[in-house]
């Protein structure tokens, strides 16, 4: 994944699709989050005190501990990544509804230099789907864990 999301969805189809309901303290936001990048807020699904929960957090998984945000989980052989699969309180399910890909090759357009386009994907028989690092894989739950980290 490039790093780039969406999630055209409210909580509460969350709440149906998960089997989850809001987390303790979580102030819904005035707008849902919809396009999801790095260090911006999402909403997720985790386990809390033996329930699934819907909260919202930010979407670096290293909390801002490296140079530029992170988001993929690539090389379970490096320690900072081994210590996140390690600790289950920070796995969660990441619910999209589509996710981007650059194309391969770059593209003309207007007078600029050539740049990469966009591949938007989509699971058609599922319009709510949830990601999971380090595959980024898309699943249909309880089967899944991604790494959050929560909003201050």
């Amino acid at each position: 994944m490039c790093n780039r999301a969406r999630l055209a969805s409210d909580p509460e189809t969350l709440f149906e699709r998960f089997g989850a309901g809001w987390a303790d303290g979580v102030v819904r936001p005035n707008r849902d989050p919809v396009e999801l990048f790095p260090k911006s807020k999402a909403f997720v699904v985790r386990q809390a005190g033996g329930a699934r929960v819907v909260d919202l957090m930010l979407w670096d998984v290293l909390g801002g501990a490296a140079s530029w945000p992170m988001t993929n989980v690539r090389n379970l052989g490096l320690p900072q990544w081994r210590r996140l699969a390690a600790e289950p309180q920070h796995r969660c399910l990441v619910p999209l509804t589509e996710f981007c890909e650059w194309t391969p090759d770059k593209h003309r357009v207007g007078d600029g230099p050539p740049i990469k386009g966009e591949m938007w994907f989509a699971v058609p028989d599922q319009p709510v789907f949830a990601i999971t690092e380090p595959s980024a894989a898309t699943i249909a739950p309880p089967a899944a864990s991604a790494w959050c980290l929560p909003s201050p």
